[in-house]
């Protein structure tokens, strides 16, 4: 049945394509059903990197390939991909996907310079402050804040208490991240 399916999704892309070969509309659906359907994510590379050849200035086929690459634990492949993107086109998200990469790759400045990227680019996005806070607090082990506030200094049975250690310290770490890069 499975094997039904992938031969009638591929009849109908190909048949499609050849209707409107550049119209990559066509090949984003298609990869979704590849990857959500089918659980088959080289068919999906495959649609991608031929959409790519095709559309040569379109962002977000390469954003969704690099995507998969790092599925597939391709880093190196991803991060060619994630850089392509944004030299087509500087989204938060691309930055933010590349920073994490690098950052599990071991670059760590690199990846924590296009987090700082992200956040530069779109500040109320939560998945950038998100991470540039995640990373702060844990890669950036010499973080000095200035808060009088001390973690063995709040009474655990206290949320009032706890409450108000917590956003003091966010407050300051996202004025620790906007003064660093004049957001």
């Amino acid at each position: 049945l499975s094997q039904n399916k992938s031969l009638n999704i591929n009849y109908f892309y190909l048949k499609m394509k050849l209707l409107d070969l550049i119209n990559t509309n066509i090949d984003k659906n298609f990869v979704v059903r590849y990857t959500d359907s089918l659980n088959d994510g080289n068919k999906a590379i495959e649609v991608l990197e031929f959409a790519n050849k095709i559309s040569i200035f379109e962002s977000d086929l390469r954003y969704k390939l690099a995507k998969i690459y790092i599925d597939q634990r391709r880093d190196n492949e991803a991060k060619e991909k994630l850089y392509e993107a944004i030299s087509l086109n500087e989204k938060s998200v691309y930055y933010r996907t590349l920073g994490v990469l690098l950052v599990g790759m071991g670059e760590v400045e690199e990846g924590i310079n296009n987090i700082r990227m992200a956040y530069s680019i779109d500040p109320e996005d939560i998945l950038n402050l998100n991470n540039a806070g995640a990373y702060y607090a844990n890669v950036e082990k010499d973080i000095d804040f200035d808060s009088d506030w001390a973690l063995d200094e709040c009474d655990f049975n206290s949320d009032q208490k706890a409450n108000e250690m917590h956003d003091k310290v966010v407050e300051e770490l996202i004025e620790k991240i906007k003064g660093e890069h004049d957001v």
